[in-house]
């Protein structure tokens, strides 16, 4: 039913799988989590995200290569098997214990295939490099 889909890059996305994970097992629905590193240099986070592959329905995939956002995104699409994609950054985070399960009851309702929000960002502000996306987001 559902593919999760997580690129990264020098970042752990750890704590949002296993928060995405809990709610996709409380939802009972057939699921998987995929993270997709874009060949981080950041070995701490590197080893967090490692740890995704012992959870259920859950792995994580280290590209050799960076491929930008736009195709790690892509290349992230070819690799899920489920027809509905839920496309989650890395430093998003669910702001509801239900995220899924509202996500599930709006792909049933079926009046749309492009669904936003009930995520947030961090409450720090970011270095200056990252306040444009932090603000957009």
């Amino acid at each position: 039913m559902l593919s999760v889909l997580i690129p990264t890059y020098n970042y752990s996305a750890y704590d949002l799988v296993v928060e995405i994970q809990t709610q996709c097992e409380r939802a009972g629905i057939e699921y998987e989590i995929i993270v997709l590193d874009d060949s981080s240099t950041e070995e701490k986070s590197l080893e967090q995200n490692r740890k995704i592959n012992r959870l259920p329905n859950s792995k994580f995939e280290e590209n050799e290569l960076n491929l930008g956002r736009a195709k790690n995104r892509n290349f992230l699409s070819k690799k899920a098997k489920h027809e509905w994609f839920l496309f989650m950054d890395c430093d998003t985070f669910p702001k509801e214990k239900n995220f899924i399960t509202n996500y599930i009851l709006e792909i049933k309702k079926r009046n749309s295939f492009v669904f936003y929000g009930g995520i947030c960002y961090k409450n720090d502000f970011p270095n200056e490099k990252e306040i444009l996306r932090w603000k957009y987001g």
